[in-house]
């Protein structure tokens, strides 16, 4: 029965697909279909079947959402838990994600940066703060545009490729390896409904084969290392360390009950910075640079506009 209620939302989420897609162009087109049953439509209603979670089992948040001082994200009183599977939650997610790919709303598109705890070897700390800074300016890269801010119309489907995640791809989520999400919850109240996932640590994961970077946006390792060869003399920059850990990886998504439109994303990562470097002596007194620290990087979706 779970299964089936599955399909019931996943269906809603997508039924807009029936109704039309965005061309290539931008413009809205007709698309041919199967005729959809009367059970999946215009409205959207959670299936009785979908129980509220006891809460001795999971119990209910009592908080406002908010982010937290270490940019965790929290779960708004108002909403109940949905008893779903993992996997389930994760495929919702998905519907919900490539639907907007699939449809091209408009939207805004903002993300936020903090660069905290820096540290650095040799007192070096001007050139630690140059680092992370780098890193931080490659995180805003890896998600579509050079700005912190940015406003896709309705209808431009090659804007929302690129803003929208997972960047420069046709589909929002295209995770295979359930296992690295470590929760995932969907909540429900009078509106709307919110899926929040956790995500597992991940060590340097590569930007195109990782199963993280599958439902993330991890930055390469060679762009940093590229970026700090601008103005650094590096002795063999490939032999020395380059690590970025992304840890309390967090998604947090609304969608609408009636129809299954998205209204609000939020993707979280926290990522721990640590680089040893030897320098070409004939330009610093030191020959070994070390700098460490921590990029907060959360990217929000809100505004959206969607094609009638």
């Amino acid at each position: 029965m779970l299964k089936k209620t599955v399909a019931v939302l996943l269906a809603a989420i997508m039924s807009a697909s029936v109704f039309g897609s965005c061309s290539k162009d931008g413009r809205v087109t007709s698309t041919t279909a199967e005729p959809v049953s009367d059970t999946a439509a215009e409205t959207f209603v959670m299936p009785s079947e979908w129980s509220t979670v006891p809460e001795t089992t999971a119990p209910q948040p009592t908080e406002p959402s908010t982010v937290s001082s270490d940019g965790r994200l929290t779960v708004d009183s108002e909403y109940r838990t949905v008893a779903m599977t993992r996997e389930d939650v994760i495929k919702v997610y998905t519907a919900a994600m490539n639907n907007v790919k699939l449809r091209c709303p408009g939207f805004t598109k903002k993300e936020v940066q903090t660069v905290d705890n820096v540290k650095a070897g040799d007192g070096a700390l001007q050139l630690a703060n140059r680092i992370l800074n780098l890193v931080s300016n490659e995180l805003i890269t890896s998600s579509g545009s050079d700005s912190d801010t940015v406003t896709v119309k309705a209808g431009d489907d090659r804007a929302v490729r690129r803003s929208f995640p997972l960047f420069g791809k046709d589909v929002g989520c295209e995770l295979t390896d359930t296992s690295i999400v470590t929760s995932a919850v969907c909540y429900v109240s009078d509106t709307d409904y919110k899926v929040v996932l956790t995500v597992a640590d991940h060590a340097d994961p590569d930007p195109e084969t990782s199963e993280f970077s599958k439902i993330l946006t991890p930055i390469p390792t060679k762009s940093i290392s590229d970026g700090i060869e601008e103005y650094l003399v590096v002795l063999d920059m490939s032999s020395y360390k380059f690590e970025m850990n992304y840890t309390n990886n967090e998604i947090e998504c609304h969608f609408d009950k009636t129809n299954g439109r998205m209204i609000s994303l939020t993707q979280k990562m926290i990522v721990n910075v640590d680089i040893d470097l030897n320098l070409d002596l004939i330009f610093f007194k030191t020959k070994n640079i070390s700098a460490s620290g921590t990029v907060i990087n959360k990217v929000e979706y809100s505004d959206f506009v969607w094609i009638q």
